[in-house]
């Protein structure tokens, strides 16, 4: 038995004299079974084959070689399995049967790993005859029925595991055939027997094994697979992170195991529509499997499709689609395209061809699929008729689509039962078809029908679904109120139900960690804010105080909610003790350090996805454990309370207009705030106002102003009568609009920065709410040097010049600019100021960039900005377009501003466009004078652009050089301090009088003692 310490050489025991050490056989069972040491057991069977061999007893020598295939068929060895395989079956089928049908069991396993379930059945019902030992038939029988479960025949893969519950005697295998079968009705979705059984699995296998055990954790995980299905993703979650912490610990990172719980938390987060943690679960179980396996492997699969999934949701469709394809051609590899993976595959590339407008492509391969399943239809089936009839609804196709639809709710209806969460989908797929066929009382019925889903005996059971139903409702009401086929005389009525809607939806947002992200409930509610609008600026005939604060109520609803919520959570943190304030921002210090190591920006020497979840894990435990401890805190973070108009006037300035914009699908609109005035102004249609801003952004950027559109678009947006000092909160599109260019009163020869000083806010409540105060006026200064790069060199040293008057100045220059020595200064800053380059990403903006010194890992995205941990009064980025960003329903713009304002800074001066080295510096270098001057910082702003105007010539007076510089942030000034030569001028002054005054005195007392005498 030489051979298997070449092949394992690690594993041999000797004495001093060169001797094999005798151990006891049935301790090295105990290590394997019980307590899961694999590697101590392999070397005591090891010592056992060598003692065996010098005993001359084979027969005994082929148990022990069966022990030793055992363990490193659970090492995962398979290179070494297959040597021990090949080289000892003769010795085994000679000596041994019983140990020879072991090992044939243990090379079927190996099959189902290889992903030959067929080789894997016909050789172990050939073993089947070999042998009439009752434990190895249960053996052979549980590997039968997991070849033929992964095939997808569940009546043999039934058959086998009652088998084993009729005739083992052994308690694991019992409870491993009840597990197995609970896996069988989880398949058929008889979810309440599938827990019964995985229950008694549980209970078998926490008694004989302990609840350490990793088959133990393996009912863990499946028990999870049934909550689930139930959606109760929070059970599901805990029993998934319950499972994957026994897997690290009894199997390590490197098992199939392991790989498989990541993939699964995976799938379970993209339900959760959290993509970037779904991602980072994703790419674990892919490496993993890649690392045990290679590339063709059938578990691979799994791994593909969930990738595509979420690069799908990230919108990066091309990505998506190599995923899904290198998915499906596994798929019909090693399961064929009855396989109901096959299934999911095409569903989800069939929404990327749908997106694309490929309809011809989506309708082929669906119908493939179709003809396919139409003889067996399976729950999946059901998905694959409902994405067929939005493809449909896609091309206006109202017949098939109707028909699809109500296929896909009776298979839901068949599998799932009268209320279950599936049929929502396509019942209010059916209630679009029918509002686009203006048949409202159909779709209003259809609308009602998916709500009566979400509802059990007046309880509602799903509460997001009925959220969303709501929703529907609310847009079938628009379209009967508009159609007159229903009154609006109760308009109020519906009005206040909207407001009920937006509260029940705010009293289920704390549980986003199970039913979605904060992002994508922003996107939802916005859709339900524009409908109360809508209610009000259509059907609310009176413009009184109800009228304005509901219109500013749903506008605020809709605008900067991860803003807002960063916010509150600076007051909720102040409700804590001391001891818990600590140890939320040790673990939120922790996970900000992770995440910016992340997405191969800083090599490193351990992976930081794992870093990165273990402390995503722990600070979403201590939220939820917090928000049980202090209710106050739950409500403080998840209420609906908005500022009021009143509450607005009063914190104004009788010096400033708050401008409020915001739409309702049809119109844009403003709100008008001053200290003594409110004005509601109807801007006009959505459309024609976003073509005027494409008309106007385009005559800038060309450096061909049109001051005839501007002129339209200001008097349509524009309210008549307005403060010296503006603050405007965009809107969809006009995020898009240099407002400093725009005409005063219709008058084209004044641009509107000439008459008042623009500063932008993300909302009302992010304007007025301000965090802490932070007085730190240490400069922070970022300049890399891009001469011997791909850059562009940037002519920074005259904002150079100008900061360095400035006391507490620190400069990163050149090779110091790295992102690195940033991440250290950040915190010690109070004002930063960059004067780099951007990196734009359009087609995924969150991974724009802003770049450091361009050597090692040098970029900095927007998605890792956002999650820094910041306390500083200004970020100015003296780079092109640092106002790119995503359009994100219910956040405004994210881009490099909102990443700012979000990570903690106060204020940001940024731009909108490319400009010249020259404009950028001689403005931002006026600016901070105009700072250190005392000015406040919209005027500092504002006086520095018309001081450019003065002094420029006709080319450098247009718009483009100038109206890109735009200031973001909250109603706290900028406090800066000059050098302390300039800060402390009156000294040598005072000095100067003093000296004087002495010269004075001196000369009187002088001269009063010469004359006395006379």
């Amino acid at each position: 038995m030489l051979f298997i310490f070449i092949l394992f050489p690690e594993i041999v025991y000797a004495n001093n004299d060169g001797k094999v050490i005798y151990t006891d056989k049935e301790k090295a069972i105990t290590l394997l079974v019980y307590n899961e040491q694999i590697i101590a057991a392999l070397k005591l069977f090891t010592v056992e084959v060598a003692t065996s061999k010098k005993n001359k007893d084979l027969k005994e020598m082929s148990d022990n070689i069966y022990w030793i295939a055992e363990c490193l068929f659970q090492l995962k060895k398979f290179t070494h399995l297959e040597a021990v395989l090949k080289k000892t079956e003769l010795l085994s089928k000679q000596n041994n049967l019983v140990a020879y049908s072991k090992l044939k069991t243990i090379e079927g396993k190996y099959l189902i790993e290889k992903g030959k379930y067929d080789d894997c059945i016909l050789l172990l019902t050939k073993t089947v005859e070999l042998t009439k030992n009752n434990t190895i038939l249960c053996e052979i029988q549980l590997t039968l029925a997991d070849a033929n479960q992964r095939k997808q025949l569940l009546e043999n893969s039934f058959a086998h595991y009652q088998y084993v519950i009729k005739n083992a005697k052994d308690t694991i295998q019992m409870a491993r055939a009840y597990n197995g079968l609970g896996s069988y009705y989880c398949v058929v979705s008889n979810l309440d027997s599938a827990k019964i059984c995985y229950d008694i699995a549980y209970n078998k296998f926490r008694n004989y094994l302990g609840a350490q055990h990793s088959r133990t954790a393996q009912v863990h995980y499946n028990l999870g697979l049934v909550a689930d299905r139930n959606f109760d993703l929070f059970v599901a979650e805990q029993h998934f992170i319950k499972a994957l912490t026994i897997y690290q610990t009894r199997l390590g990172n490197i098992h199939p195991r392991t790989a498989e719980t990541y993939g699964t938390l995976g799938s379970l987060f993209l339900m959760k529509d959290n993509p970037e943690k779904a991602l980072s679960y994703s790419i674990k179980e892919r490496d993993i499997l890649i690392q045990l396996y290679g590339k063709q492997h059938p578990d691979l699969a799994y791994s593909y499709l969930n990738c595509g999934k979420i690069y799908y949701l990230l919108n990066n469709p091309i990505e998506s689609e190599q995923q899904l394809k290198s998915a499906i051609k596994l798929v019909i590899n090693f399961f064929g395209k009855s396989h109901n993976l096959y299934s999911q595959c095409i569903v989800e590339l069939s929404k990327i061809y749908t997106s694309q407008k490929k309809y011809n492509e989506a309708t082929q391969i669906l119908s493939e699929v179709i003809q396919l399943k139409q003889n067996k239809p399976d729950d999946y089936f059901a998905d694959v008729i409902h994405q067929s009839a939005e493809n449909y609804l896609e091309q206006s196709n109202f017949t098939d689509a109707v028909q699809q639809f109500r296929i896909a709710n009776s298979l839901y209806i068949q599998y799932y039962g009268n209320k279950n969460i599936y049929s929502i989908e396509p019942l209010i797929g059916l209630s679009n078809v029918f509002l686009q066929q203006k048949k409202y009382r159909e779709a209003f019925d259809m609308a009602e029908a998916a709500l009566t889903m979400t509802i059990d005996k007046e309880r509602i059971i799903y509460p997001y679904g009925n959220w969303k139903c709501m929703v529907q409702i609310f847009q079938c009401k628009k379209m009967l109120f508009e159609s007159h086929l229903v009154s609006a005389q109760n308009i109020k009525k519906e009005i206040e139900l909207v407001k009920q809607t937006i509260k029940k939806a705010n009293t289920i947002k704390h549980t986003l960690y199970s039913t979605g992200s904060q992002v994508y409930f922003a996107e939802k509610m916005t859709e339900l804010n524009q409908l109360g609008t809508y209610f009000l600026t259509h059907f609310y005939k009176k413009k009184d105080t109800y009228f304005l604060n509901q219109l500013l109520a749903f506008a605020e609803n809709n605008r900067a909610n991860l803003l807002r919520s960063k916010l509150v959570n600076f007051k909720s943190n102040e409700i804590l003790p001391k001891i818990e304030q600590k140890l939320a921002s040790q673990i939120s210090s922790k996970l900000n350090f992770f995440n910016s190591l992340n997405e191969n920006q800083i090599q490193v020497k351990y992976n930081t996805n794992d870093s990165i979840l273990f402390y995503q894990n722990k600070f979403e435990d201590f939220t939820k454990s917090i928000e049980k401890k202090y209710p106050k805190i739950f409500s403080l973070k998840y209420g609906d309370k908005n500022l009021s108009i009143k509450q607005i006037q009063k914190m104004l300035s009788s010096k400033c207009t708050f401008l409020e914009y915001f739409n309702d699908d049809e119109n844009y609109y403003c709100l008008s705030i001053a200290k003594n005035d409110i004005a509601f102004i109807n801007c006009g249609k959505k459309t024609k106002i976003d073509l005027l801003i494409n008309s106007y952004q385009t005559s800038i950027l060309e450096k061909r102003f049109d001051k005839e559109v501007a002129n339209v678009l200001s008097k349509m947006i524009l309210p008549i009568s307005l403060q010296q000092n503006l603050v405007v909160s965009q809107d969809e599109q006009l995020f898009n609009v240099a407002f400093d260019a725009l005409t005063k009163n219709g008058v084209k020869a004044d641009y509107l920065v000439q008459h008042h000083t623009i500063q932008y806010a993300f909302s009302a409540n992010t304007y007025f709410k301000n965090r802490n105060s932070n007085d730190n006026k240490t400069i922070l200064a970022v300049f890399p040097n891009f001469h011997e790069s791909i850059f562009v060199p940037l002519n920074s040293k005259k904002e150079q010049n100008i900061l360095n008057d400035f006391t507490n100045y620190d400069a990163l220059i050149d090779s110091e600019a790295t992102k690195v020595n940033f991440i250290k200064k950040i915190n010690l800053s109070g004002i930063i100021h960059f004067g780099s380059h951007l990196i734009i990403d359009t087609i995924a903006p969150l991974k724009s960039a802003l770049v450091f010194q361009p050597s090692g890992k040098y970029l900095m995205t927007i998605n890792e900005i956002w999650k820094l941990n910041l306390n500083t009064q200004l970020i100015t980025i003296a780079a092109c377009q640092s106002n790119f960003g995503k359009q994100q329903s219910g956040e405004g713009l994210q881009n490099f501003a909102w990443a700012f304002y979000y990570a903690g800074a106060r204020n940001i001066l940024s731009t909108q466009w490319n400009a010249s080295d020259k404009s950028t510096s001689t403005i931002i270098c006026d600016f901070y004078k105009n700072l250190k001057s005392g000015k406040p910082k919209q005027e500092a702003l504002q006086l520095a652009k018309i001081s450019y105007l003065e002094s420029t010539d006709a080319i450098g007076a247009q718009p483009f050089f100038w109206s890109n510089f735009c200031l973001y942030g909250d109603k706290s000034p900028i406090k800066i301090s000059p050098h302390f030569l300039v800060k402390l001028w009156w000294m040598p002054v005072l000095l100067l009088l003093l000296c004087y005054l002495a010269i004075v005195i001196i000369q009187k007392v002088y001269g009063k003692k010469r004359y006395e005498h006379l």
